[in-house]
């Protein structure tokens, strides 16, 4: 093989070499990124876990505490915290996708 077609194999090879290197640290400070944001979406999801826990130990202590409450009071009541909990738990299952 020609000195000359050596040398073009040559910078043929480094031009590649250098794209990849290119994409290489693309790759990494995606990878960077992502992980923060997967770090982010952890904690906001063990916030909103507590927050459930919480929200659950409530409702325990306000549903005992309505049992004095006219029937229909405690429909009425029941209703709307059932539908803040299926709230939270759409917004953990978007969390955790």
């Amino acid at each position: 093989m020609p000195a000359a077609d050596i040398h073009i194999y040559l910078q043929n090879i480094q031009q590649k070499l250098k794209k990849l290197l290119e994409k290489y640290a693309v790759l990494q400070k995606e990878n960077r990124s992502l992980r923060l944001e997967k770090e982010n979406l952890l904690q906001q999801l063990a916030a909103r876990e507590t927050e459930i826990k919480q929200l659950k130990q409530q409702t325990d202590v306000l549903k005992s505490g309505i049992q004095a409450w006219h029937p229909e009071q405690k429909k009425l009541f029941v209703k709307r915290i059932d539908e803040y909990l299926r709230e939270i738990e759409k917004c953990l299952a978007v969390l955790n996708e």
